[in-house]
């Protein structure tokens, strides 16, 4: 090796070994006639970035997918309370994304037939259970047809920034009403509370799948209820009807009825 080739010697820089000891990393570039892979040695990476990837996909399966009961109970408490608990409920009880309920308009909903109709890569209908139904009343009353549901605080479009510090400020009135306790910043001290500290404003619609797995509708139907890639096909095919949707509807209501009552 010569005097200005910086290669490690099997994979350990003699300045320092543990900084720059490396893993080396092959991949498949194409198969012999026998079908024997040939492989190529791709860029090495370190190993403290490899153990840094490892533990990012050991917590991305740790953190929960969706609210606990008790959760559950204070977000219900927090929604009756909050500025933005509307949006929240509306979340909560649709399994929407949030790009979807910012663009909602009020021609979007059919309150009689209590669903709403998605506009979205793949255009869908959202049940409106009874327990969210005066929400929506009162959302779309003195609406016109092209009038947003939700809006910003000066009348402009919702943004996801704007989505996110709503969450933000209605996840921090949930811990508090868990009895989160708060540092000199005034900021929750993390694992202070009874509500989870890890909760995305996405376990919204992790909790409504959970919900309708739990009252044994199929994934079939989860899929064309929340707008999955694969639910365009599964329209296609007839699977998914107004039949299906209303029987989907009692289903979803019966359970709801049951766990939340009346959320006025």
């Amino acid at each position: 090796m010569s005097n200005f080739d910086n290669t490690p010697e099997n994979g350990v820089h003699a300045a320092n070994p543990k900084k720059y000891k490396t893993v080396e990393k092959s991949t498949t570039v194409g198969c012999l006639a026998d079908g024997t892979p040939i492989r190529s040695k791709a860029n090495a990476i370190t190993e403290e970035e490899l153990e840094r990837k490892r533990n990012a996909i050991k917590l991305m399966h740790e953190k929960p997918r969706c609210f606990s009961n008790y959760e559950l109970d204070v977000i219900c408490k927090t929604i009756k309370s909050h500025r933005y608990g509307p949006l929240m409920e509306e979340l909560l009880f649709t399994g929407m994304r949030s790009s979807e309920v910012a663009s909602l308009k009020r021609s979007d909903v059919d309150l009689g037939k209590q669903w709403i109709t998605v506009e979205s890569k793949i255009r869908r209908r959202v049940l409106i259970p009874n327990v969210l139904l005066p929400t929506m009343a009162n959302l779309c009353n003195g609406r016109k047809n092209d009038d947003l549901l939700f809006v910003h605080n000066n009348g402009s479009c919702l943004t996801h920034i704007t989505i996110y510090r709503w969450w933000k400020s209605f996840e921090r009135q949930c811990q508090a009403e868990a009895g989160a306790k708060l540092d000199k910043d005034n900021k929750v001290i993390p694992g202070s509370s009874l509500f989870g500290d890890s909760h995305t404003i996405h376990h919204f619609r992790g909790t409504y799948h959970m919900n309708l797995c739990s009252v044994g509708v199929g994934e079939s139907e989860c899929a064309v209820l929340m707008g999955h890639k694969r639910s365009g096909k599964l329209e296609k095919l007839a699977v998914w009807n107004e039949e299906n949707f209303l029987r989907v509807a009692k289903k979803v209501n019966s359970f709801y009825d049951a766990r939340f009552g009346s959320m006025t």
